[in-house]
């Protein structure tokens, strides 16, 4: 199961009643690829996915540990801050 996918089962699981809304969020690092976040609403819990448009299998914001040509550029329009700052206002 992929991303999308298992993001939609969570979003099931949690009851929300609607979803997914869109929407583009600026090209921070200038490298012409763009972040897709895909929320919904009414849900027990908050249900969200951030699309990294271009990006390989790489950490956003990480380091470029292998070849692009073989893994995918990484991407700078966010990182750990961004997804740190998510757990902590989600916390259990």
């Amino acid at each position: 199961m992929g991303a999308t996918e298992s993001t939609a089962d969570w979003a099931a699981r949690n009851g929300c009643s609607a979803g997914p809304m869109e929407a583009v969020e600026p090209d921070v690092d200038g490298d012409g690829e763009a972040t897709v976040a895909s929320t919904w609403s009414g849900c027990a819990a908050d249900v969200a996915l951030l699309r990294v448009e271009g990006m390989g299998h790489t950490w956003p914001d990480g380091f470029q540990y292998g070849p692009a040509a073989t893994i995918g550029p990484v991407r700078g329009d966010w990182g750990n801050a961004r997804i740190v700052e998510w757990l902590l206002a989600h916390r259990r």
